[in-house]
């Protein structure tokens, strides 16, 4: 029964949320899609089990994505090791660089197990959607 329980309680409500957030930029420079993962108070996600993987599409090159430190504890599956884990929102960063105009859709796969205390979360696959605009470099105004 408390097996039951506890698998049960694994497999409730996700609490995380991850978000991406539209761009806009221009051609030849490189800025960053924003892809959030919102923790909830008590709650962490370990690094070792976060990805973003953008899908590729033609027109845009994607540069590996950037995390910040998270901040170390001690594994409770085995307290002589070290984890890395974030318990706060984190922002993680993918550098964007196009060589031609235009707006494009694009994908990112996200993966995360998030955790309270002792007890985690199953390992959850999300995949996000989102638009890339690029617009020509804009040239000096004559004087």
């Amino acid at each position: 029964m408390f097996a039951w329980l506890c698998i049960s309680t694994a497999l409730a409500a996700n609490p995380f949320r991850v978000e991406v957030q539209p761009l806009s930029t221009s051609v030849g420079e490189t800025k960053d899609v924003l892809v959030t993962f919102v923790v909830p108070e008590g709650f962490h996600l370990y690094h070792d089990m976060m990805s973003v993987v953008p899908k590729p599409v033609d027109g845009i090159t994607f540069a590996d994505p950037l995390f910040p430190m998270g901040h170390l504890i001690a594994d409770p599956a085995n307290p002589e090791q070290l984890r890395e884990v974030f318990d706060t929102a984190v922002q993680v960063k993918v550098p964007v660089t196009s060589t031609a105009p235009g707006v494009y859709s694009t994908e990112f796969t996200v993966q995360y197990q998030g955790c309270k205390a002792t007890l985690c979360y199953m390992p959850k696959t999300e995949t996000l959607l989102t638009t890339i605009q690029v617009v020509e470099k804009s040239k000096p105004a004559k004087e």
